[in-house]
């Protein structure tokens, strides 16, 4: 079954009945943060990468990510520590639901936040939108099974720890692991995404809510994944969220 992806801003604006100058901001907001692409008929279709595009892309966020890890290893404090601490103060279910998993999407976006604001990136929110933008970061997350969920929070954990000794071929180490272990997969994922991906305009009149994403076969062993939270903008905020131990 193939998925329509393109969006226009007339029709959303009619079916929701709002002005099209609204359809259009909302349409433009998801463009910003990396969902939806722009066209040149005015309509917007959902972000997708060709394999190469998105090898490209991962090679291009791990080689971002080490030079962050590399600088805060000199510069994040205690209170920095504290916080990279409590993000990986979690732990998985046996079995992993909806919200475990949104809740290692949110715990690994303000992991990063905290490392990139340590080494005083003034506009983290643009660098990772840019470089890490919300589609690819829930393509990688969503791409891994039970073991790779788990296997990632315990790098971050051991990234916590080398930290706090100032280990840098370690931390090193951790970041060239990762990337190794999760982007099989993720580059699996985006190919079954991006073969099912249709541009014709999707029918907004269409309400069924999909428990199974149609790009997973049905004896998939990927914990599922229909809803997300909103990703905050500061520390106060992912406090807020409460989320789940």
């Amino acid at each position: 079954m193939r998925r329509s992806q393109a969006i226009d801003p007339h029709r959303l604006a009619e079916h929701a009945v709002i002005p099209k100058s609204v359809a259009t901001d909302i349409l433009r907001a998801l463009a910003d943060h990396g969902y939806l692409i722009a066209q040149e008929d005015h309509r917007y279709q959902v972000v997708h990468w060709t394999t190469e595009q998105f090898k490209d892309l991962l090679d291009a966020c791990e080689d971002l990510i080490g030079v962050a890890i590399a600088k805060c290893m000199t510069r994040i404090n205690s209170s920095g520590l504290a916080r990279l601490q409590e993000a990986v103060a979690f732990e998985f279910q046996d079995t992993i639901d909806e919200i475990q998993v949104e809740t290692m999407q949110i715990r690994w976006w303000v992991f990063w936040q905290t490392i990139i604001s340590a080494i005083e990136v003034r506009n983290f929110r643009r660098m990772m939108l840019t470089g890490m933008p919300p589609a690819l970061r829930r393509r990688v997350i969503t791409s891994l099974d039970p073991e790779g969920l788990r296997s990632m929070l315990a790098d971050m954990t051991l990234l916590v720890a080398a930290f706090q000794s100032r280990d840098h071929a370690t931390g090193a180490q951790l970041l060239k692991h990762q990337f190794a272990a999760f982007a099989p997969d993720a580059v699996a994922a985006n190919e079954q995404f991006n073969s099912l991906a249709s541009s014709d305009e999707i029918n907004l009149h269409d309400r069924r809510l999909l428990s199974h994403p149609v790009f997973r076969p049905a004896d998939d062993v990927r914990p599922p994944f229909s809803i997300g939270f909103r990703e905050p903008l500061s520390w106060a905020e992912f406090k807020a969220l409460g989320l789940a131990q």
